[in-house]
């Protein structure tokens, strides 16, 4: 492996967002190339650290490639200063070893940090002096523990993670789809509630919710058919309850079971809606590595403060779901004005990613999950500083999540004053960005898009056609209901099908 190639390479894969080269987000140098140019790879874990000796010392754990080094190596950490502070016992590390003038080098990756050694000596244990931080965050931006996880993916044939996706996502032009009953519709929803593999919607306004099926003629409210008899809600999200594939609906301080032709309410002990502490986001989940059992269910509820209220569901209909004390996800006096559920880690647990207008944090609810993570240690790009149109941030933002390509993770799609930003999941806790996605309806430098679309629009995305790419669904104040159809577009010669 040639170090000073790799560096350039690298270099040039977080500057290359800046402007538009190709079709294609990719990420130049990936950790499989690296694993693959190495001469060896090995993965160990921390087990003490001399803060005065600035030394870190290694339990290796394998040779992943390569020859291993024995049973121990030594860092030292000269540079960067303050990370020897951030390294603990336990904590995982990566060496990708290689060689360039002068001596052997390493790129390492220890305490979530990039870092770039020369070899100390030829004596054992191993040594390698760390002599500065390396610039690979786009390569890979996330944590040390997930990537052992991903070199051990790619030493054993896998490729799991997403390095490159195309970028002209939304590019087809706004359709009308339906005229329907509904004005000034708050927020939209979908979901097969009858299971014809047709996408229902359920529309809440300042009144009430109505439940519109989808039929060859169009959508019919079928809210009183149904059962559902609910006013304006705050907390609302399309949940599955007992495990049996339906689709049941979270409204407010009840939960609609779906029981085939009609649903069934069960009321819960939610977090009271406030004006100064606006609701963000609702949803529901199995505890992993569970049954669909009801002990198992959890209910989460979370507010613009970063109040994060847990119900648990009892063994027993006739108890009460039992609320969790309340907890903090982050400081009151920084608000976020959108935030959206999801499996957006490198951990099989629950996460969040809180949207503010300057930038996407993503919070775990669980302690495995780790700290706090900003755009930049999401996707290993600075958001003011390569994207100018974003120089604010994201002001008055519209935001949903979507599995934008067909791999059945969730993206994050945001629409504000300055342009469309999508944030691909790639896995393993990080993203890819496309800066100016969202099609005619986000605004773009030199064109005003082509249809006014706010903060307060009802939104929401769906897979119309079946391809598995969702599209978008957007609910004018009128009650017109628009499409914009993520399907690729014909390359120039085809023929559309």
């Amino acid at each position: 492996m040639n170090l000073r190639k790799i560096v350039v390479l690298v270099v040039v894969a977080v500057l290359w967002p800046a402007g538009r080269a190709s079709a294609v987000i990719q990420v130049k140098m990936p950790v499989s190339r690296i694993y693959k140019t190495s001469k060896a790879v090995y993965i160990g874990s921390v087990t003490e650290v001399t803060p005065a000796n600035r030394l870190v010392d290694v339990k290796v754990g394998g040779a992943l490639r390569g020859d291993s080094p024995g049973a121990s190596i030594r860092i030292q950490i000269v540079s960067p200063a303050d990370l020897i502070g951030k390294v603990d016992k336990g904590a995982s590390v990566v060496v990708f070893v290689g060689k360039a003038r002068g001596g052997a080098m390493a790129v390492l990756h220890l305490a979530d940090t990039w870092l770039l050694a020369k070899r100390a000596g030829t004596g054992k244990p191993e040594t390698w002096r760390v002599v500065q931080r390396h610039d690979a965050k786009q390569t890979f931006p996330g944590r040390t523990t997930a990537l052992v996880r991903l070199v051990k993916e790619i030493a054993s044939g896998n490729a799991p993670i997403l390095d490159s996706t195309e970028e002209a996502f939304f590019r087809n032009p706004l359709r009308k789809v339906a005229k329907l009953n509904v004005t000034n519709a708050r927020w939209i929803l979908t979901g097969d509630v009858d299971r014809d593999r047709s996408p229902d919607l359920l529309v809440g306004t300042d009144k009430d919710v109505r439940l519109l099926l989808a039929g060859k003629e169009g959508y019919t409210d079928a809210t009183d058919r149904w059962g559902l008899k609910s006013g304006a809600v705050a907390w609302r999200a399309v949940v599955d309850v007992d495990g049996d594939r339906r689709v049941d609906l979270l409204l407010g301080d009840t939960i609609w079971r779906n029981t085939r032709s009609k649903f069934e309410a069960i009321k819960l002990p939610v977090p009271a809606s406030d004006a100064k502490d606006p609701p963000l986001a609702a949803t529901m989940f199995y505890v992993r590595g569970s049954s669909y059992s009801r002990k198992n269910m959890r209910a989460v509820f979370l507010s613009a403060s970063g109040r994060l209220q847990v119900l648990e569901k009892p063994d027993s209909k006739s108890k009460p779901w039992v609320a969790s004390p309340a907890r903090q996800l982050w400081p009151a006096d920084s608000p976020a004005v959108a935030a959206r559920f999801g499996n957006f880690g490198d951990t099989y647990g629950l996460h969040v990613l809180a949207v503010r207008q300057d930038g996407v944090t993503r919070y775990s609810l669980d302690k495995s999950g780790g700290a706090p993570a900003d755009f930049e240690r999401l996707t290993g790009v600075n958001l003011k500083k390569y994207y100018e149109r974003y120089a604010d941030g994201f002001k008055n933002p519209l935001v949903t999540t979507l599995n934008v390509n067909g791999d059945r993770r969730r993206d994050l799609l945001i629409i504000c004053d300055t342009g469309g930003m999508l944030m691909v999941n790639r896995g393993y806790g990080s993203f890819l960005c496309d800066y100016d996605s969202g099609g005619e309806i986000a605004p773009h430098a030199k064109t005003a898009a082509k249809m006014k679309i706010t903060a307060q629009t009802a939104w929401t995305s769906c897979d119309i056609h079946g391809d598995g790419r969702d599209d978008l669904l957007i609910l004018s104040a009128d009650g017109t209901l628009y499409e914009l159809s993520n399907k690729p577009r014909p390359a120039a010669g085809e023929k559309k099908r």
